[in-house]
């Protein structure tokens, strides 16, 4: 009689490991991959440290001279793995092949528009994922510029269960606007990485660098110079858009976007 309680139990036992397991192999349930352990460094010896995984993020690091920030800033970084660069510069150069340009390359786009983007991931002071987990989230700002990022704290949907799947942070690019619409958005991989000096939460692998703006920024229209000249120029970006004054003979996909709006 024993030896058939025994069986009973272990069967019983086998039985709910197997659901369990399956359930996670289903992603139906398991919980958010969060880095809580903490990195015994400052943020950029641990992207340092991430061989062949944030290579194109330190390229782009380096290029702009922003070590330091990484370094000695209070900061929260939403890192980007090697496939978020890749996947832009796809679109930029298929773009490019098109119009018979040669490629570009980390190494040789813009540099000032290589510096806007990347800002936008560098956020001023420290927030752990529980920072942003208000109803209407939080806004943040690039450590650089001060320009306008959200984040919030979401739960996704997962083997049709809405809110079923992991929680992870939604960050937005705010374009600059109050309504949520505008913006365009997307979440994390893992979270809450802690540093010697700041938090690193991992963008997903399949998120296009630049938040939708990379190819536009980057992509050079000729003929437009043709039509406009400086002093045109300078009416037309009077006022709200002044700042990007001296961005016209780099950035003509946005300068004919202001055109559309102006007339």
């Amino acid at each position: 009689m024993n030896n058939v309680k025994k069986a009973y139990f272990f069967l019983l036992a086998l039985g709910i490991m197997s659901l369990m397991w399956a359930c996670k192999q289903e992603d139906g349930y398991y919980d958010p991959i969060i880095a809580d352990k903490g990195y015994d460094g400052d943020v950029y010896d641990y992207l340092k440290s991430k061989p062949g995984v944030y290579d194109s993020l330190l390229k782009a690091v380096d290029r702009l001279q922003l070590e330091r920030t990484l370094r000695d800033s209070d900061i929260t970084l939403f890192a980007l793995s090697n496939a978020s660069f890749q996947l832009a510069l796809t679109n930029l150069n298929n773009l490019r092949k098109l119009n018979d340009r040669p490629s570009e390359y980390l190494s040789s786009v813009d540099g000032n528009q290589l510096d806007t983007m990347l800002s936008q991931y560098i956020i001023r002071g420290k927030y752990i994922s529980d920072s942003l987990a208000t109803q209407d989230g939080l806004r943040l700002y690039g450590v650089k510029y001060g320009y306008p990022m959200h984040g919030r704290l979401i739960k996704t949907t997962s083997s049709g269960y809405v809110n079923g799947g992991p929680t992870v942070i939604q960050i937005s690019d705010t374009k600059r606007s109050q309504f949520e619409r505008n913006w365009v958005s997307t979440t994390t991989g893992s979270i809450n990485l802690k540093t010697k000096n700041g938090i690193v939460h991992v963008v997903s692998a399949d998120h296009v660098f630049g938040f939708d703006d990379f190819v536009s920024r980057l992509t050079y229209v000729p003929h437009l110079q043709t039509y406009l000249k400086p002093l045109e120029v300078k009416t037309l970006f009077q006022g709200k858009i002044v700042a990007d004054l001296m961005l016209w003979k780099h950035q003509n996909m946005r300068l004919m976007a202001i055109l559309r709006l102006n007339t």
